[in-house]
């Protein structure tokens, strides 16, 4: 047994990885702490969307090294970047081998050589993550994996490399997840992936047919579901709609868009236009004006004029999109987009910031029809100076200063800002 410390970078889909660690880690008797100090072992879970989180975790490395702590490097970097000369003896743990993480573990350890086995330990065979033990690592919230890789193949992206091609995995395995996290006391699911409206393309199923299985469990709970990219929505649209009425489903659609431009969005290789994004938007709209849509903005594309980023800005704009990510462009080595001719900082920072100071007039726009709102919401986390998050029916994030986490209540918003609501 030993005493371990998992620190988790990334996405919802990184977290579940670590909650899938932290269950088989678990059953084998190992101990998890608070802090790397209480640790014989420290196991990195890592991020390689962007280049900021590659970078903290080499300086984590060095860190590490230096202090002579033992640790092991998990997730999509070294999955994607195996040949990278800092993992060449280090202990990784590919995201297809979590699985291993037992026997890694015992062998780093030992300090024994066969840790740095990179065959044993970087699978490229994809498996069904939900046929291994799991750990909640949120007392109220479940996070279930749908699906690993994607049908795309985005220019820019480097999860590509590490999660490789869809593979969906099998509903009653997701059913079997769902209903005994309802049952164990979990009152928000989130369906996690790296696209799960592809979910279900290599199985002759779809997203909105697994919603329909899952949501036949009958109880107090809400279910949010994750990123949906435009490619594939056009073919189950009017199901997904259908099956959004459900009232144990969020009304929230995260859908990136990436650019307003269709020719960007041709050199990103994103598979969509323009239009197709607007027509998605106005659909579930239609069925539903409170929806809350949420979108991606990647600012300075290689080759991006101002022309384009123009047309962004008039897409966020006019579709009054209330939740929009907005990420500075970073070249990921080994990507196409690698080969483009790219733009400086400081022309990609100002369009950050242009797009940004926007997206906060929209988004106070968009919450005053809210105020004096009233209803049911589920106190979800702990927020900041003793205050706790909720969300109601439509995810909107509302600020309570009093509660009991996992629980329902009724509150009345008095006072809206950009990104929150709150009672007081």
């Amino acid at each position: 047994m030993a005493k371990i410390f998992l620190h988790t970078s990334g996405c919802s889909f990184n977290h579940a990885d670590s909650e899938t660690i932290t269950g088989i880690l678990l059953r084998a008797h190992h101990q998890f702490v608070a802090s790397e100090d209480e640790a014989e072992l420290v196991i990195l879970n890592s991020c390689t969307v962007k280049s900021n989180p590659e970078q903290r975790l080499h300086a984590t490395m060095r860190r590490l090294s230096r202090e002579r702590k033992k640790f092991i490097v998990a997730g999509c970097v070294p999955q994607a970047d195996s040949a990278n000369k800092l993992f060449s003896h280090v202990p990784v743990l590919g995201v297809n081998a979590l699985d291993k993480v037992d026997e890694l573990v015992n062998l780093t350890l030992a300090e024994s050589e066969q840790a740095f086995n990179k065959e044993l330990f970087l699978s490229s065979t994809q498996q069904d993550m939900l046929r291994f033990p799991s750990s909640r690592l949120h007392p109220f919230r479940e996070i279930i994996p749908l699906n690993a890789g994607c049908l795309s193949s985005c220019s820019y992206c480097k999860t590509k490399d590490a999660r490789g091609d869809l593979f969906s995995y099998d509903p009653r395995l997701i059913r079997n997840r769902f209903r005994q996290a309802i049952n164990d006391g979990a009152k928000e699911i989130w369906l996690t992936s790296q696209d799960t409206g592809a979910y279900g393309l290599d199985r002759e199923t779809n997203i909105a047919r697994l919603l329909s299985l899952l949501l036949e469990k009958e109880g107090s709970f809400r279910v949010r579901l994750g990123m949906t990219n435009p490619t594939y929505v056009h073919r189950f649209q009017d199901e997904l709609i259908k099956i959004f009425s459900h009232p144990s489903l969020f009304k929230f659609l995260h859908i990136p868009v990436q650019s307003g431009s269709n020719s960007v969005l041709r050199r990103m290789k994103r598979g969509y236009r323009v239009e197709q994004f607007v027509n998605i938007v106005k659909a579930f709209r239609k069925a539903d004006p409170l929806i809350t849509i949420a979108t991606d903005i990647i600012c300075g594309f290689p080759g991006e004029t101002e022309k384009d980023f123009d047309e962004t800005l008039k897409l966020i704009d006019k579709l009054e999109i209330p939740v929009v990510n907005i990420s500075k462009f970073y070249l990921r080595p080994g990507t196409q987009a690698e080969h483009f001719e790219q733009h400086n900082s400081i022309l990609i920072k100002k369009r950050s910031t242009a797009l940004a100071a926007l997206h906060k007039k929209i988004a106070l726009r968009s919450q005053q029809p809210w105020k004096q709102w009233q209803g049911s919401v589920l106190v979800c986390e702990k927020g900041k100076n003793n205050t706790l998050i909720a969300r109601n029916d439509w995810y909107k994030q509302i600020i309570l200063q009093e509660g009991i986490l996992g629980t329902f209540q009724e509150v009345k918003v008095k006072t809206v800002y950009p990104f929150d609501l709150r009672t007081f």
